[in-house]
């Protein structure tokens, strides 16, 4: 199960305070699977980057199974996201062919 709580983001620049993800909250039990759908500026890669935490939230917590990904060492994080599955919009997985 992933459970997500509170989970906010917010990207300091010099003139403003950019809020990316505002106080998000959900449930995913295991074996289902999602997307991630909205309009361009949104928050869906933000949040799908906070997920694995490739970005580290701003406030809240994010838990894959028991393990609460916020609150881990560098290296307990590197074999937690092993075992996330993600697909990353442009994966290029090929480029240099």
């Amino acid at each position: 199960m992933i459970s997500v709580r509170e989970l906010t983001k917010v990207y300091r620049q010099p003139a403003r305070d950019v809020v990316a993800l505002d106080n998000i909250t959900l449930d995913i039990d295991d074996g289902e699977i999602h997307g991630i759908i909205g309009r361009s500026g949104a928050g869906k890669s933000t949040l799908v980057r906070c997920l694995t935490l490739l970005d580290r939230p701003t406030n809240g917590s994010v838990v894959v199974g028991s393990q609460d990904l916020t609150a881990v060492s560098d290296t307990e994080l590197r074999n937690a996201r092993r075992r996330i599955g993600m697909v990353f919009q442009h994966a290029n997985l090929l480029s240099s062919r």
